[in-house]
């Protein structure tokens, strides 16, 4: 009897710490793409820098050419933007702030038809509307005043280079940000900024998983920003099911998951980290045949000798 207990009490603890290696190796892997999103957030004010880079004229005067030509731009209707050297270079110079931008769309609140859209490596400018750029739509509707955006991931065509036509679909999720007057009193329009989901997966696949999770990131909207299967691109995630649960809840399809999440309800996202909670019980309990296989031949063993 006391073989039978210590067999059975060595196997629940054994199998506990194995569901807590999955588990501690997937919330690793969750906090390090959690960190890498943040990280975007918290700088993308970065991306704003070469607006406000100052010249100087002499040791009294300075000027700030790209500030006013990206005033002017939000301002006047009447401007060759698609031509205007100064606001180009302006856009190179903010894109390459950061290797992972793959675009920056400027919306403006006065002609909300159309927004103006630059993509990394053809250094050109091009008039987008809701049917050739499919973030117009979110970017309008987040017009609304708030400070940052957090907008889910769409496919963008990229234009490989500006002597070619060739386009190749990219994914991109999209933070943005107000452009505001010169004073600050008025609001402007939209600077949304496209970067590359392709990093997420990149630091997803650094791990080697025992069993691995179901990672995804999503605004308070439902919008999904990353999605490590890619199929919940364009959904909408169910927000009360999963921000802000831990443990065993149940899915859609009534299936039950085991779930780790983060919560930055004032940044407007969360991240969610699932496993079958079936299969994670099957996977944590593969040392128990054998410790009950020793078990019943040790207690087996000892009855036969008294």
């Amino acid at each position: 009897v006391v073989i039978i207990f210590l067999g059975g009490l060595l196997s629940y603890y054994t199998s506990e710490l194995e569901k807590n290696n999955i588990n501690a190796l997937n919330h690793d892997a969750m906090n390090e793409i959690t960190n890498y999103y943040e990280t975007k957030n918290n700088n993308f004010w970065t991306v704003y820098k070469p607006i406000y880079k100052e010249r100087n004229y002499s040791y009294k005067e300075k000027d700030r050419p790209y500030l006013k030509a990206v005033i002017d731009f939000y301002q006047d209707a009447e401007g060759d933007w698609l031509d205007n050297t100064l606001l180009l270079d302006m856009l190179e110079d903010a894109l390459s702030q950061d290797r992972n931008i793959k675009w920056i769309a400027m919306y403006r609140n006065a002609y909300p038809e159309t927004a103006y859209l630059f993509t990394a490596g053809t250094k050109t400018l091009k008039e987008v509307t809701e049917e050739s750029f499919s973030f117009l739509s979110d970017i309008k509707s987040e017009a609304d005043g708030k400070i940052r955006k957090n907008m889910g991931t769409k496919p963008v065509d990229e234009i490989m280079n500006m002597n070619s036509s060739f386009q190749n679909e990219i994914m991109t999720y999209a933070i943005a940000g107000n452009m505001t007057s010169e004073t600050g009193s008025k609001e402007l329009g939209i600077f949304a900024v496209g970067y590359d989901t392709n990093v997420f997966d990149s630091i997803y696949r650094q791990y080697n998983f025992s069993l691995a999770p179901h990672i995804m990131i999503a605004n308070y909207s439902g919008d999904v920003i990353y999605d490590s299967e890619g199929k919940a691109y364009g959904a909408k995630l169910d927000v009360e099911r999963y921000a802000g649960k831990s443990g065993v809840i149940n899915n859609e399809n009534g299936e039950k998951l085991y779930i780790d999440t983060y919560s930055y309800p004032t940044k407007n996202f969360f991240v969610v980290s699932t496993v079958p909670w079936d299969t994670l019980n099957r996977m944590s309990q593969k040392s128990a045949p054998l410790i009950w296989g020793i078990t019943i031949f040790m207690a087996a063993l000892a009855a036969a000798l008294y």
